[in-house]
């Protein structure tokens, strides 16, 4: 919602003209909003000492076909304006997906932490493909299990015999 109403302001405030064409100039307008996006979320959001999380509603990607039409893709994004959404996942460690599953229960929220075909995913934390009843609490667990993991193969690989067989 921040970039939406940001994209608003520009819009209304901070239109650019084309100094060749005197036309309206969009793509310098997106290169603004990308700007503003990158200062607020690098400079306001990430920076901050503490766990961070940023939410983006999803859409399903479109490309625009030889005949003109736009089609999607199959692959599900994250719902920004501009260029903003293939930097942002950059940013943090982790770029998780959240499923909402229907249980007896009630909901239950699963989270796709690696890439697929459709979910462009992905964690330098070692987690795995889901975390399931993701909360906060779960997916620290999570992260623990992965450091733990991660370590006690470093210990193995150290103290694994050397291989025979010459140089």
């Amino acid at each position: 919602h921040l970039s939406h109403h940001r994209w608003l302001y520009i819009d209304q405030h901070e239109r650019q003209v084309s100094p060749k064409t005197g036309s309206l100039d969009t793509q310098g307008m997106y290169g603004s909003l990308l700007l503003w996006q990158l200062r607020t979320y690098i400079l306001d959001i990430v920076s901050v000492p503490a766990h961070v999380l940023c939410t983006f509603h999803t859409d399903e990607e479109e490309e625009t076909q030889p005949n003109g039409q736009r089609a999607k893709t199959g692959r599900i994004i994250a719902d920004t304006l501009g260029s903003f959404r293939q930097k942002v996942g950059g940013y943090f460690n982790a770029n998780l997906f959240l499923e909402t599953r229907p249980s007896p229960q009630g909901l239950t929220y699963r989270a796709q932490c690696q890439p697929s075909a459709q979910k462009a995913a992905k964690n330098n934390l070692g987690l795995p493909m889901h975390v399931e009843n993701i909360s906060y609490q779960t997916i620290l667990k999570a992260i623990a299990d992965a450091q733990a993991k991660a370590s006690s193969l470093a210990t193995a690989a150290v103290l694994a015999p050397p291989k025979s067989g010459g140089p």
